[in-house]
């Protein structure tokens, strides 16, 4: 009788085996929050947050062990933020499929959110063989990244309740809400090989110009759907500008100029985070081809 071969589990997968264990387990019949999560999880999304910590990782000759709980961390605090901007900003699905406050009400998405920013910080604490010093690195990096994107969100929020937002607004807010999240998965394996110093704090400011030309670029993309129900960048440009046209123009100046600040700051980056960035604004040009600069 022949034998199959159990092929070797792939880090990505480890890593959403890892994300599917949380939220809590019922207490006494309700429907959990793990579940809820799983729903939520099967809808989709591209894991990129994840991936890109176990390519940096990778980089840095880390092991698979400790990679995968730190893309687990940082993947669950993206799931978290996404959790939680769908209840803020109203949104009824993701994906094409209900959102967590839309299907299971506010209070549910509310403790979700919260339950996996928690948990994710058990997952640092998870990483086999962690000192104590490189514990307190990443713990200190996450929570600047998390604080950041409370900051930035507590602005878009405002924008909504009718407060007027420049576009120099926008740019704090967009910084802050974004950046974080695209700069921890370079940063905290960063921080557990070499320490939490100057270069990973650098490392954050540069992710957060790319984080920038992605809102931007998805603003544009989302121009119609957005148009006085969220904040937008593009419409802001409108505003400041005073056409369309005009608007299309400055928004092409400003993501150009983030993506040459970030490629500027490649040389004083260490060297296994500039392939990683590279491979993060390749992306980007991917997904939005026509912001791609022509020759």
């Amino acid at each position: 009788m022949a034998t199959t071969t159990k092929l070797p589990e792939s880090p990505l997968h480890a890593v959403e085996q890892l994300l599917t264990q949380l939220g809590a387990q019922s207490i006494c019949h309700e429907k959990s929050l793990n579940e809820v999560l799983s729903v939520h999880l099967k809808s989709g999304g591209s894991r990129v947050r994840a991936q890109l910590t176990l390519d940096m990782g990778e980089q840095l000759g880390l092991p698979e062990r400790v990679c995968v709980p730190l893309a687990a961390a940082i993947e669950g605090l993206h799931q978290a933020s996404l959790i939680h901007d769908d209840l803020l900003d109203e949104d009824r699905s993701r994906r094409g499929v209900p959102s967590v406050w839309y299907q299971e009400g506010s209070a549910t998405a509310v403790c979700l959110g919260d339950a996996l920013i928690s948990q994710a910080y058990e997952l640092l604490t998870q990483i086999e063989g962690i000192t104590h010093a490189q514990l307190v690195a990443l713990i200190r990096a996450f929570n600047e990244g998390v604080t950041a994107m409370a900051a930035g969100q507590s602005l878009d929020c405002q924008w909504s309740t009718g407060l007027t937002l420049s576009y120099a607004d926008y740019e704090q807010a967009v910084r802050h809400k974004s950046g974080p999240l695209l700069g921890l998965p370079i940063a905290l394996p960063l921080a557990l090989a070499r320490g939490y110093d100057a270069r990973t704090r650098t490392v954050l400011n540069v992710a957060m110009d790319i984080g920038i030309a992605y809102q931007l670029a998805d603003d544009f993309d989302d121009r119609e759907d957005d148009q006085g129900v969220h904040l937008n960048g593009f419409w802001i440009l409108v505003e400041e500008t005073g056409s369309i046209e005009a608007a299309e123009r400055a928004l092409r100046v400003l993501f150009d100029g983030y993506i040459d600040d970030a490629m500027a700051a490649l040389d004083i980056l260490p060297r296994p985070c500039q392939a990683i960035v590279q491979g993060l604004i390749g992306r980007l040009y991917q997904k939005y081809p026509s912001l791609q600069k022509v020759a």
